[in-house]
C-alpha cells in the first residue's frame, strides 16, 4: 500500500525556526547583486542581539553596510561577490561591525534559495559569532611575530608581514635599512643587561617613530634591527636615517652607559623590483662596511 503524500511544512514553521535559532539568519533578494542590492528582506532576532540593528533599520539595505573598507578583508568580499554571481555557496570568516562600531567576526555560509521552477530568487546567510575564538587566534599569531622586549616585529614577523608588503608593492622606489648598535657587548658588560635592554627598547621606540604609517620596524635578533620603507625615495630614506642617528645620539642615557651610544647603518635601495631577501643581503653588506669603518655612520649599498 503506497504511503500517503506528505505535505511540506508551511513557511510559517520555517520562520519560527529561524526566529528561535541561536545563529544569525539573513535573507536577501538575489537581484540586483550590485549596490543598492542585494537588499535584505529578513533578519532574525539573533542578528539584532549581536549587531544592535532592528529589522526595521536593515530591511531594504545592502548587507555590505556592516563592513568597513580597509578593515574587512577585500579579498573575502570579492570572493563572495564572485560566488554569488555564479549562484554558488560561500563558506568562510568575515569581519563585520555592529551599530556601535564594535567589530565582530562571523563564520558565515551563504547559499542560494530556489523557487519551484529552480530559479534563484534569494540568498540566505547562516552566521555564527566567532569573535572570541578569532581574537584569541589573532593574539597568538601576534605574539608569535612580535619581539617581547621592544614590541617590534621579530624575525618571523619581518619575513611574513614585511615580505608580503614588499613583494606586493608596485613602487619603483623603497629601501631596506639594517641597524646595529656599536659595541653593544661593552654596554652590557659595563652597565649591565637592564641598561642594555633600555638601549634596545629606546632604539625600538625611535624606529617606530621613523617608520611612520607606511614603513615597518623589526628587531631581527640581538642588537640588530631593520627598517623597511617600501615606497620611500632615496632622499626620504636618507632623511629618515639622519633623524634616526640624531635621536640615538641625543638620547639621555650616557650617565648610565658611560659612553655615547651610536649605531651603524646599512642602506639598500630598491632596484629592478628586487625581492626582500636580496635587499636584506645588500643592506647587511653595507652595514658590515659601516662597522668596519669604525661605526657611527650610514653606508649605502651602492657605495660598497
Amino acid at each position: 500500500m503506497p504511503m500517503p503524500a506528505v505535505e511540506p511544512p508551511p513557511a510559517e514553521l520555517f520562520r519560527q525556526l529561524a526566529d528561535n535559532a541561536r545563529d544569525i539568519v539573513i535573507i536577501t533578494e538575489a537581484e540586483p547583486l550590485e549596490s543598492p542590492g542585494p537588499r535584505i528582506v529578513y533578519v532574525n532576532p539573533a542578528f539584532t542581539a549581536l549587531t544592535g540593528y532592528t529589522p526595521e533599520e536593515v530591511i531594504g539595505r545592502d548587507p555590505r553596510f556592516l563592513q568597513r573598507p580597509g578593515q574587512t578583508d577585500s579579498a573575502t568580499t570579492a570572493e563572495i561577490g564572485q560566488l554569488l554571481r555564479m549562484s554558488e555557496d560561500f563558506h568562510g570568516a568575515i569581519l563585520n561591525f555592529a551599530k556601535d562600531d564594535t567589530p565582530y567576526w562571523l563564520d558565515m555560509k551563504i547559499f542560494p534559495l530556489h523557487d519551484a521552477e529552480g530559479r534563484v530568487t534569494h540568498f540566505a546567510a547562516i552566521e555564527r559569532d566567532i569573535t572570541s575564538r578569532t581574537l584569541a587566534e589573532l593574539e597568538l599569531r601576534r605574539e608569535a611575530m612580535q619581539d617581547p622586549l621592544t614590541g617590534l616585529l621579530n624575525r618571523r614577523g619581518f619575513d611574513n608581514v614585511v615580505g608580503r608588503a614588499w613583494d606586493s608593492s608596485e613602487s619603483p622606489v623603497g629601501a631596506v635599512v639594517m641597524i646595529d648598535v656599536d659595541r653593544f657587548k661593552a654596554v652590557n658588560d659595563l652597565a649591565g643587561h637592564p641598561v642594555g635592554d633600555r638601549v634596545l627598547t629606546n632604539l625600538g621606540r625611535v624606529l617606530l617613530g621613523v617608520s611612520g604609517d607606511r614603513g615597518f620596524a623589526a628587531r631581527i635578533g640581538g642588537d640588530e634591527f631593520a627598517l623597511v620603507l617600501p615606497e620611500a625615495t632615496q632622499a626620504e630614506v636618507l632623511l629618515a636615517v639622519e633623524k634616526l642617528q640624531r635621536e640615538i645620539r641625543t638620547a639621555r642615557w650616557t650617565d648610565e652607559v658611560g659612553q655615547l651610544v651610536t649605531i651603524s647603518i646599512g642602506i639598500a635601495t630598491r632596484h629592478s623590483y628586487a625581492d626582500l631577501a636580496t635587499m636584506v643581503t645588500e643592506s647587511d653588506n653595507a652595514l658590515y662596511r659601516a662597522k668596519a669603518l669604525g661605526g657611527d655612520r650610514a653606508v649605502l649599498a651602492s657605495e660598497t
